[in-house]
């Protein structure tokens, strides 16, 4: 649970990113290529998945905690929508 000051984030099982995480490893290890390649490739994609999952979960939460955004909303807005497309949950509640 993520807590602002006005508002709370829960973060439901299914929306927390690991079957996208499971999905991504999945791909990996599918794609024939040497052990070393798919290591490199794990050590550089999983950080960049949380890294963006994080951003869109604290994202969510600053859209609820100020529903009235300052002048540069709508540039956040753009980022936020970006992420939630890019790191969706992959499965339904």
């Amino acid at each position: 649970m993520l807590h602002g000051e006005r508002t709370a984030v829960v973060v439901r099982t299914g929306y927390n990113g690991v079957e996208a995480l499971f999905l991504i490893l999945a791909g990996v290890l599918a794609v024939p290529a040497t052990w070393a390649v798919r290591g490199r490739v794990l050590v550089c994609s999983l950080p960049l998945l949380f890294a963006l999952n994080q951003l869109r979960l604290v994202g969510l939460l600053y859209v609820l905690a100020w529903p009235v955004l300052p002048a540069w909303s709508g540039v956040v807005a753009e980022i936020i929508e970006f992420l939630w497309n890019v790191v969706p949950p992959t499965a339904s509640p």
